[in-house]
């Protein structure tokens, strides 16, 4: 989850100071929290596929 909260993180940095979505006012503001928080979103998701993914993959305990 740390992964996932990282890149959220870094896209709405990206959103919001480096593509200049400051100057937007609150457009700006709600465009660089949707784009967090679809990324968050993604990349959590992931890290749930893969963990029940590894699972299914690990031999039975003794």
């Amino acid at each position: 989850m740390k992964k996932a909260c990282l890149h959220g993180l870094w896209a709405f940095i990206r959103a919001y100071f480096l593509q200049k979505g400051i100057f937007y006012g609150e457009s700006g503001w709600r465009i660089a929290l949707y784009q967090a928080l679809s990324s968050y979103y993604k990349y959590s998701k992931l890290a749930e596929y893969t963990k029940e993914a590894q699972q299914k993959n690990r031999p039975p305990k003794a």
